[in-house]
């Protein structure tokens, strides 16, 4: 109250010395109000802020390349590519292997890989697995080999070596090769089991990812070398039949990849 009777007299007195200086009445009012009503401050600029989940140097966004044999088999229920497949890969693939370290020959089917991007270089080796397992499986992740021409047992089961999944892998290449099969749940199974461990097409891909990168680079050996070393699809010799059915699969290669 106290403050609108102080505010009033304010008003007033204004008035009065505006009439005493010849300012008319109505001009008095209009002035006066003027003065009451508040100036609008300049609104502050602020700068634009990311929302909080706002991606940062987030990942190139390039799609699932298919193999010719993946897109002819898209439809069949057990021997076709899933895109989370080629997903899976591409965050697998260690440094080395998008490095200058991956051997020269990999230009054999990827003319341009060392010009190009760190995403493009994993797509290239996401469609190269993919490749491998068709050659190697058909796509098919419960496919069985037995590995008569290599002798002895297999050093986690202790029974003869079979060769199982997409990329045709053993139990035993846990020990050399970090990778996540797990035998104390497979022996409960049958052979042929698709819930076993080894048949899983993230554990199988991914084991077989760490083979490669032992083979290219921890042992800087040319991809393709001509003699056998872990995968007869990837060696290069006349007469063999898995390397051939690879390099027909290599025809639909992504266009980065090419001259």
């Amino acid at each position: 109250m106290r403050a609108n009777l102080y505010g009033l007299s304010a008003v007033w007195l204004s008035l009065s010395v505006m009439i005493l200086t010849g300012c008319n009445l109505q001009e008095a009012l209009r002035l006066s109000q003027l003065r009451r009503e508040p100036v609008a401050e300049p609104a502050e600029e602020l700068e634009p802020s990311l929302p909080e989940d706002a991606p940062v140097d987030a990942p190139e966004e390039i799609d699932v390349h298919f193999t010719p044999f993946a897109i002819r088999n898209r439809a069949k229920p057990n021997n076709h590519w899933k895109e989370e497949w080629s997903h899976l890969v591409r965050e697998a693939i260690p440094s080395g292997m998008l490095s200058d370290q991956v051997p020269a020959d990999v230009k054999d089917v990827c003319p341009k890989f060392f010009s190009m991007t760190e995403w493009q270089k994993r797509e290239f080796w996401a469609y190269f697995l993919q490749a491998m397992s068709v050659a190697e499986s058909a796509l098919n992740p419960a496919t069985r080999f037995r590995e008569v021409g290599i002798p002895g047992n297999d050093g986690v089961t202790g029974k003869p070596i079979w060769s199982e999944g997409l990329l045709q892998l053993s139990y035993q290449d846990a020990k050399y090769y970090s990778c996540n099969f797990d035998w104390s749940v497979d022996r409960n199974l049958s052979d042929t089991d698709k819930r076993k461990t080894i048949f899983d097409g993230r554990r199988n891909l991914e084991c077989g990812v760490n083979i490669l990168n032992r083979q290219i680079i921890v042992r800087k050996n040319p991809l393709f070398p001509p003699k056998h070393w872990y995968w007869a699809v990837l060696t290069k010799k006349t007469g063999n039949a898995g390397y051939t059915r690879l390099m027909a699969e290599m025809k639909n290669i992504p266009a980065f990849c090419r001259k």
